[in-house]
C-alpha cells in the first residue's frame, strides 16, 4: 500500500500488486551417447541412464521418450525436463545399435572315405549360417573339391556384410582301401607307360596317367591306377582295385578281389577267391567269374 500525506496531516492511499512468478526454464543435462551389440534382430535392450535438471523454484518431472528396445541403427532419446510453473527444456541423447558379433556357422561333418584316384573328387557338403543383424553371411570355403590320400583340412568362413567373421575347420580323411598309406609300402608310378610291380609286404600301388602293367604282391595290394588302358595281375591276398577310366585287363588271382571300374571297355576275369566288381558302364564290359556285380 502506498501512502500520500500533506502538509495538513490530509492522508491518501492506493494499492500496488506484485505478482512474482517463474518464467525461467529448467536446465537439464541429458546422458552420455551409447554404443551398444545388437542382442536381436528385433531389438536390443540399453541402459540408457538418468539425465540430471535443476531448477530456480521446483523442478517437477523428468521424462524421456525411450523405446522398450532399440532397433539397429541410431535412435535419438529427446529428455524434458519440467517445472512447477509449466517451464520445460531439452536434451538429447544419441543411442547407436552395432552388429559387432561373428555370425553363427554350421559346417558339414568331418569326412572319411576311401581314394578312388591320385586326386579323388569329393563333395564336402554344405555349411549354414546366420548373424544377428545380417542372416545371410557370405559362405566360403578353401576346398578344391579333390583330395589326396591322408588328412585335408577344410576351411570354412562366414563373412557378414559388417565384417564379422568366424571359421570353422572341416577335416577330410582319405584311407587307402580303408588303411591309412603309411600301412603300405607306396610304389608311385608318373603320367607315363609304366610296369609297376609290388613287393612282398601289402603295396600302395599309385599308377598315375598312361597305359600301365601292374603287378600285385602276394600280401594283399591297394591298387589306384589311373586313367588308361591298364594291364592289372591281382595278387594272391586280399586286394582292392580302382581302375580308373579306360580300357582296362583286370586278371584276379588266387585271393579275394574287389574291383571298381570307371566308363571303359573293361574286361574283368575274377580269380579262385572271392570277386566284387563294381562297373561303370556294365554294357561295355566283359566280366567272367565275379560273385557280385555292382552297378
Amino acid at each position: 500500500m502506498w501512502v500520500a500525506t500533506d502538509a495538513s496531516g490530509n492522508k491518501a492511499n492506493a494499492t500496488q500488486i506484485i505478482n512474482v512468478v517463474d518464467t525461467t526454464a529448467p536446465k537439464i543435462t541429458a546422458p552420455h551417447n551409447i554404443i551398444v551389440n545388437a542382442t536381436s534382430s528385433t531389438g536390443t535392450s540399453v541402459n540408457i541412464g538418468n539425465a540430471t535438471a535443476s531448477d530456480g523454484v521446483q523442478l517437477v518431472s523428468i521424462t524421456n521418450d525411450a523405446p522398450s528396445l532399440f532397433q539397429f541403427g541410431n535412435t535419438t532419446i529427446t529428455w524434458t525436463a519440467k517445472d512447477e510453473a509449466g517451464n520445460t527444456a531439452t536434451a538429447t541423447q544419441i543411442v547407436q545399435v552395432v552388429d559387432k558379433s561373428p555370425p553363427k556357422l554350421v559346417i558339414p561333418q568331418n569326412i572319411v572315405t576311401d581314394a578312388t584316384a591320385f586326386e579323388t573328387p569329393l563333395v564336402v557338403g554344405t555349411a549354414n549360417g546366420t548373424g544377428i543383424i545380417d542372416t545371410s553371411p557370405k559362405i566360403t570355403n578353401n576346398s578344391t573339391g579333390l583330395f589326396h590320400i591322408g588328412k585335408t583340412t577344410v576351411q570354412w568362413t562366414a563373412t557378414d556384410k559388417f565384417g564379422n567373421s568366424q571359421t570353422l575347420d572341416q577335416t577330410v580323411t582319405i584311407l587307402a582301401c580303408g588303411k591309412p598309406s603309411s600301412e603300405y609300402n607306396l610304389v608311385m608310378g608318373t603320367n607315363s607307360s609304366d610296369t609297376l610291380t609290388g613287393s612282398v609286404v601289402p603295396n600302395l600301388i599309385i599308377g598315375l596317367g598312361g597305359n600301365d602293367i601292374i603287378h600285385e604282391g602276394p600280401s594283399g595290394d591297394c591298387v589306384i591306377a589311373g586313367d588308361g588302358n591298364n594291364i592289372i595281375y591281382a595278387g594272391n591276398g586280399t586286394n582292392t582295385i580302382y581302375a580308373g577310366n579306360g580300357d582296362n585287363i583286370i586278371k584276379g588271382g588266387s585271393g579275394n578281389m574287389q574291383v571298381t571300374v570307371g566308363t571303359g571297355s573293361n574286361i574283368i576275369q575274377g580269380g579262385s577267391g572271392q570277386n566284387t566288381c563294381t562297373l561303370g558302364s556294365p554294357s561295355k564290359d566283359t566280366v567272367v567269374n565275379c560273385q557280385s556285380k555292382l552297378h
